[in-house]
């Protein structure tokens, strides 16, 4: 299994070296935190700063839309059959009275739900599979909401549990505590950017309840979790496990600035996965 998700670094120099290859893709620059770094015709090459996360003036993005929700399974995307889906305000954190109510089909698709809001979103989203007592958690964004309108397609829910995600963390040798909870951080660029074109790369994140037991493993460009990065890759992804249960901010900075850039604040429940997009 560890063979799987492990990825192997060729350990190469920032230092340009015209007589040998470097790299062979991104990850390979990931050395000493400098991950603005990128892999350009076999050599590390600093990448420019594209001011992705300065939203001074920046009007925020809205969301007057209606859009279904498809339940999906993660790591593996494959829908699920009779999701429950809540629409649970972020004031209610045990989500005792849910705004929606929602029970996907054989497609994992629900009825449309009507949203009307702009970042930071006041709601969250909660699912489960039919046998599930305890729901993923999903705190999503306003960009993520209407590009799933204008593109008249569902927005994508995920479902899983720590059982689900252990494999990812133990072949890295990460244990999955019981009584924690756990995190899949994504980022966001400032609206007016393409999120799909944005690099958001060289992101450390840090949780504001982080224990010695806490371990943030970096997503690589192949959407697996590695515990050699030191901070995102251009996905801007990030898995966080064992987080202490309650309400956490999650704070991304800069390394190459030591600015942060993006944050989320959320709920964490013991034995319960969270994912969250983080923004400027």
């Amino acid at each position: 299994m560890g063979a799987i998700f492990s990825v192997a670094l060729l350990g190469c120099s920032l230092v340009s070296d015209s007589g040998r290859t470097q790299c062979r893709r991104d990850e390979d620059c990931a050395s000493n935190q400098q991950s603005r770094f990128a892999c350009e015709s076999g050599l590390c090459v600093e990448r420019e700063s594209s001011g992705i996360f300065d939203c001074a003036g920046v009007d925020p993005v809205e969301a007057n839309v209606s859009v279904s929700v498809r339940a999906q399974g993660f790591p593996v995307a494959t829908p699920v059959a009779g999701a429950t889906v809540l629409l649970c305000g972020n004031l209610d954190p045990d989500c005792a009275n849910p705004m929606e109510t929602f029970t996907a089909d054989d497609m994992g698709l629900t009825q449309p739900v009507q949203i009307s809001a702009t970042d930071p979103l006041p709601f969250h989203f909660r699912a489960l599979r039919p046998e599930q007592t305890v729901p993923t958690l999903e705190f999503t964004s306003t960009r993520v909401i209407a590009d799933a309108a204008s593109a008249d397609r569902p927005l994508l829910i995920d479902v899983t549990s720590p059982g689900d995600v252990e494999p990812l963390a133990s072949a890295l040798g990460v244990e999955l505590l019981d009584g924690r909870g756990h995190l899949v951080i994504d980022s966001e660029p400032c609206p007016g950017i393409d999120s799909l074109d944005a690099d958001m790369s060289g992101i450390a994140f840090e949780v504001d309840n982080a224990t010695e037991e806490t371990t943030v493993l970096y997503f690589t460009s192949t959407n697996l979790p590695s515990s050699s990065l030191t901070a995102t890759q251009r996905n801007g992804s990030a898995l966080i496990a064992n987080v202490a249960p309650g309400l956490v901010s999650v704070t991304g900075t800069l390394v190459s600035t030591s600015t942060e850039v993006v944050r989320v604040s959320l709920i964490v429940m013991p034995d319960a996965v969270t994912f969250a997009v983080a923004l400027p």
